[in-house]
């Protein structure tokens, strides 16, 4: 049987070395071979995509010449994705051509890094964002946390905040800084891997569930995923005393089943994070704070920044709405709009 771990780490070494340019044909509808065998992307790296079978077979894959794909315009595979797959018999054994990616139930999506838009796909058919900062070294971002917040929103999926390192601050201002996220019914556990406050009540959380981790680099993601699988499965480090931000150790999307079940997604550190497929007169929905007020506003559409009688300008003035969300509104609102 193909050990998951002996093919990954075979192949890093050459990932490093080597840079891929390969043309795939796109079709949104087509059958597959009847020899095709089914799979769970499990993790990804370069080029290469890691698939397991329900017999916990693994194959090294990547996109055949040709793939059947109902999401044309986004990423070709992600992890979680389920697909179709032929095992390659001329080649090494294990290895794999994706024919077809099956119909994404959810998503984590992001505007792709450069200068053409692109919907980039970082995780599939999961259950729950969980937005994991910390509370100190480095300090948890609100404004990341708002934007996380939406693209679970987007995706269909629920955000989940967790806040590492609360040894290191006052719990009770933590809480008071973040009882916003309360109020919206998201939520948020303070715990500490270090010294294990609410530790088992964070991993409880995770069990039985689908979820992808998301946040800054040096916020313990790694030593959190050693903790919950029992063993030192992910490398760590500790945070750049240049930056203030953690450096990153993980450079690959990589899923790991909770020994209690569930699966947990691991990604790369992020230290911005542009929302996809949201038009700037639709964000205002996006903040559920505004839902009772916006209709009240003298001018309908209404951008909550300049115009006069705003409901929403008022409540934040009268501190009905927190005012860091509404700046987060603002920050969001700008970058959609000169994003196009």
């Amino acid at each position: 049987m193909a050990n998951f771990g002996d093919i990954y780490e075979n192949r890093k070494d050459s990932l490093k070395k080597k840079k891929f340019v390969k043309r795939v044909l796109i079709k949104e509808n087509g059958k597959t071979s009847a020899n095709a065998m089914e799979g769970k992307v499990i993790a990804a790296e370069g080029k290469y995509f890691y698939i397991k079978t329900k017999d916990e077979i693994v194959y090294e894959g990547e996109p055949g010449g040709t793939l059947i794909s109902p999401n044309p315009n986004a990423s070709l595979v992600a992890v979680g994705d389920d697909v179709f797959f032929k095992p390659v018999t001329h080649k090494t054994e294990f290895q794999a051509k994706i024919l077809k990616i099956k119909k994404r139930r959810s998503q984590l999506a992001r505007r792709a890094v450069g200068q053409i838009p692109f919907e980039h796909v970082i995780a599939s058919n999961i259950e729950n964002v969980i937005i994991f900062m910390s509370a100190a070294e480095p300090f948890y971002n609100k404004k990341l946390i708002d934007r996380l917040i939406i693209a679970a929103d987007l995706g269909d999926m629920n955000p989940v905040i967790f806040i590492n390192k609360i040894d290191l601050m006052p719990r009770d201002a933590v809480l008071e800084d973040l009882s916003v996220y309360f109020k919206l019914g998201i939520p948020c556990i303070l715990f500490s891997v270090k010294s294990g406050e609410n530790l088992d009540q964070m991993k409880t959380f995770l069990q039985g569930k689908n979820s992808v981790l998301v946040g800054y680099s040096g916020v313990g993601k790694s030593t959190l995923i050693n903790s919950i699988i029992g063993t030192d499965l992910q490398s760590t480090s500790i945070v750049s005393y240049q930056t203030g931000k953690g450096k990153h150790t993980t450079s690959a999307v990589r899923m790991f089943n909770i020994p209690e079940g569930g699966t947990l997604i691991d990604t790369p550190g992020i230290r911005e994070f542009a929302l996809w497929g949201l038009l700037p007169d639709q964000l205002t929905f996006f903040f559920k704070e505004f839902d009772e007020l916006f209709q009240n506003c003298k001018y309908n559409p209404c951008t909550h920044t300049h115009e006069p009688d705003c409901a929403v300008k008022a409540a934040v003035d009268a501190e009905i709405i927190d005012f860091d969300r509404y700046q987060s509104y603002l920050n969001i609102l700008d970058s959609l709009i000169n994003d196009k």
